[in-house]
């Protein structure tokens, strides 16, 4: 446990990358009600400005590719977005053991969310990136293709498939050097940020 954290009656730790040790990113839906919630936006006070930092950012609500590029601070770059792809709602609501005791929903691993980000050769990415790789894995990937196949479902509801309107973000992974990711501290959509890999410049 990180001391910090449980000092503080978190009852989920960190996760850490196991090949290279780095942070790794926790992200917290808009509709539930977590018993805690992790903001690492203060620590960036304490670094050094130049340092390059990701940052997972989870919002109050969902928001469009370009709701998100026009509300975000210059020098906060967005590289890759969360997409709302929960059909099952069921394993984030709190549990009451036998005991009595109640059980809070634990936020996502970065390592469980699906998204879409941008590309080493090109920086404009829209909902279509997301829908048209859905599309593809629906048609020519086996191992997955059940998971594919319930997010399509999932997006295009009773229609014939998913529009871009029914990609949903419900967070972003933001790239700056500390002193400018400053900005997102008190940001009204900021419901968490969590720290991810960190280099110096």
């Amino acid at each position: 446990m990180d001391p910090e954290m449980e000092a503080k009656g978190f009852h989920y730790s960190r996760p850490y990358n196991r090949y290279n040790g780095e942070r790794e990113m926790l992200f917290y839906l808009p509709s539930v009600k977590y018993a805690n919630y992790l903001n690492e936006l203060p620590q960036l006070k304490d670094m050094d400005g130049r340092k390059r930092v990701e940052m997972g950012i989870s919002f109050d609500k969902n928001y469009t590719v370009e709701q998100i590029k026009a509300m975000l601070p210059p020098g906060v770059h967005p590289v890759w977005y969360w997409v709302d792809t929960y059909s099952n709602m069921k394993p984030y609501i709190a549990s009451k053991m036998p005991d009595g005791s109640v059980v809070d929903p634990f936020p996502d691993w970065a390592s469980s969310v699906y998204g879409f980000g941008v590309h080493p050769d090109r920086n404009d990415v829209s909902e279509k990136d997301f829908l048209s790789a859905l599309e593809y894995g629906v048609h020519h990937n086996r191992k997955y293709k059940q998971e594919f196949k319930r997010i399509y479902d999932y997006l295009r509801k009773d229609k014939e498939q998913p529009e871009t309107s029914d990609v949903r973000l419900f967070g972003v992974v933001v790239t700056g050097t500390a002193e400018s990711l400053k900005a997102l501290q008190g940001q009204p959509y900021v419901k968490a940020a969590v720290m991810g890999a960190t280099v110096d410049r």
